[in-house]
């Protein structure tokens, strides 16, 4: 059967299937496998795939919790990420993955830049 797929089926491509892989291998507590499979995910995002970019890049912040530069360095990214594209399920990830760094200068600047981005019409609901 050679027929094309549908336009909506873009939800099983590869990156998105390395996406779950990765979020799966995160709450079970793999972190070197999640971290894998979402940077061969983040890789291979297309146009197709920019909401999604928040998403992977919080959740890579997620598996380095013992690395304040690196989980800060990935939810900027993020957040650069979300003002592009507003995603609520990556702003979600975003605050999720910005507890690890607790009270710090690198939290507190997370935080404003989120209270910003939230702040804004950008991310409200159409």
């Amino acid at each position: 059967m050679d027929e094309p797929l549908p336009a909506w089926f873009d939800f099983f491509n590869s990156s998105r299937l390395h996406t779950f892989a990765g979020y799966a291998a995160l709450t079970v507590g793999d972190h070197d496998a999640a971290a894998e499979h979402l940077t061969t995910a983040l890789n291979s995002l297309g146009p197709a795939g920019a909401k999604q970019r928040s998403v992977v890049l919080a959740n890579l912040a997620s598996t380095h919790p013992d690395d304040g530069d690196r989980v800060a360095t990935y939810l900027h990214q993020a957040i650069d990420a979300l003002n592009t594209d507003w995603y609520d399920a990556g702003a979600d990830r975003v605050r999720t993955a910005r507890a690890t760094l607790g009270h710090s200068l690198a939290g507190n600047q997370l935080d404003e830049r989120l209270l910003t981005l939230t702040a804004s019409p950008r991310a409200l609901p159409a």
